[in-house]
This record gives C-alpha cells, structure tokens and sequence, in this order.
C-alpha cells in the first residue's frame, strides 16, 4: 500500500466496477535463503473449470535465451551482473484491468473481522502474462531511452536481461564502467533500478555506492572469498570461476534415491556432465 503496488476498493467500484472481475487466492513462499517473504498470487487457481492464466493472452515469449546469456557472461575478461530491484512491481496495470487481479486480506492480521477487498495495481508474481509484459517494458525502456546508443548496442543491452537478472562482460574495466554506468543511467529513467551489482574486477564495484552493490560484497572481509548465484549457477566472483555446490542430503542408494540427487544438479552448460554420466550409467544399469 505504501509503494502503490495495491490499493483497496472503495465502495462506489465495488457496486460498478470497470472491466471484468476476478479474485485471486495468495500464499507466501519463504526461502531459507532470504529473509523476505514474498507473496504469490495463484493466478491459476481454478472457479467452475476457468482460471485466470487460462483466458488472458500470455504474450509472445521474450526471454533470451539462458545458455547463451551464459556464455556471453563468460566470453571476456571483466564480468558484470546486477538485477533489476521489483521488476514486476515497476510496470503499471491500465485502470480497467484492475478489478481481474482483486484479492481478500484481513485488516492487520485480524481473521475475526470482514476481509477487505484490494486489487494489484502492479503486474504480479505467478500470472502467465507477467514476464512477457514486463519484458516489453524494459525493450521500450531501452529504445526510448537509450536513443544514443546504436540498435547493435540496444539489441545487446536487452539480450543481456533473463528476466530482471543483467548478466554482461567487457575486453575492459574501463568499459565495464562506461557502458555498465549508462545501461544504469538508462534504466532508471523508466523507473528500472538496478541493484546488487557486483564484478570481478574491483575498480568496477568501486564506482557504485554500497547500497547498489550486492550484500555480499559490501560485507566482504579482507582474503575473504565471494560466491554469488549466476541464474541458478555458483559464480565465485573472487577466482572469477563457475563452481557447483552438490548436497548428498542423505539420499538412500535406491534408483529413486540417485534420480533426486541427479535431478538437484543445476548444469545448463554441461561442464560437468562427464561425472554425472557415471551415476546416469549406474541409473541405467
């Protein structure tokens, strides 16, 4: 409510809303990773058959592709990434949409009183049209904004984006600098912010404040090392190296036991696919 992110019905909407109506059931999805709790609209929540993902447009596919965001972030000398601060929250539902992402939330917690009615003022968290309206946004944000930049070098700043993560590298700090500053300076005219920067290259984190660099790296201790995720893979920043980071979590030696440890290896570049291929073989025979 604070942020504009929602707002509640007022009484003359609730007898003549505008547009159609629909109300989404929500949960909260707690990560022993993060300290926020994030809140999720199920949007595919079903009434009588019919959801809402089910009858609004999802939208053309805009995302790039992973692998080869991937290997582009590791095709120089100096890497660069940073993510887009509440990427949804920053894009606008048009006023008629509104009353089709409504919601119940009891005042302060007290289940003893009538729920009131809000509604999203914001695209959200589990809608199947969410990531391709908001990537249409941050293209727009691109071009218009970054009219001086040539279409090559809007092309590569929006290929550069899985979702709301920016994953880059350069020949130089010194154009790590230049062009990381601009695609930042950009983006921020359309109301993107780029938070959690973090490089390999420490002349490059100097030149943003500490609170636009990643946590990590602000409470980094001399000799310590860094580890960050680089869209689901171990990026250790301070030896500028891929890593994994494999969790045996006490799995029998069933064939059942040995899928579930096969399947929570994250690997979309394969580099370590010849160890994996001995537990496949072991699957298989």
């Amino acid at each position: 409510l604070d942020n504009g992110y929602v707002e509640r019905v007022s009484g003359a909407e609730m007898c003549n809303p505008e547009g159609p109506v629909w109300y989404l059931p929500h949960h909260p999805v707690i990560s022993a990773t993060k300290a926020k709790i994030r809140i999720v609209f199920d949007c595919s929540a079903k009434v009588q058959g019919q959801s809402l993902n089910k009858v609004v447009n999802s939208g053309p596919d805009l995302t790039s592709n992973l692998v080869s965001i991937l290997l582009r972030f590791r095709l120089e000398k100096v890497a660069v990434m940073a993510d887009i601060k509440a990427m949804y929250m920053m894009v606008f539902i048009k006023d008629y949409q509104r009353n089709a992402v409504r919601f119940l939330w009891y005042p302060n917690g007290d289940m003893s009183q009538p729920p009131a009615i809000y509604r999203a003022t914001r695209h959200l968290f589990g809608s199947t049209w969410s990531p391709s309206t908001c990537m249409t946004a941050l293209q727009y944000a691109v071009r218009d904004f970054g009219s001086h930049m040539t279409a090559s070098e809007q092309r590569a700043v929006i290929k550069s984006f899985y979702v709301d993560d920016l994953l880059r590298s350069f020949q130089s700090a010194d154009d790590a600098i230049k062009q990381s500053m601009d695609i930042k300076n950009v983006l921020s005219k359309a109301g993107f912010q780029l938070k959690k920067w973090v490089s390999n290259d420490d002349s490059v984190n100097q030149q943003f404040p500490d609170e636009d660099t990643s946590p990590q790296l602000t409470d980094l201790s001399f000799g310590d090392s860094l580890t960050e995720r680089a869209l689901g893979v171990y990026w250790d920043v301070t030896r500028d190296q891929l890593t994994y980071s494999i969790s045996m979590k006490g799995k029998p030696a069933t064939k059942r036991g040995i899928l579930s440890t096969l399947s929570s290896v994250y690997d979309p570049l394969g580099f370590v696919s010849p160890f994996v291929l001995k537990a496949r073989k072991i699957v298989q025979d």
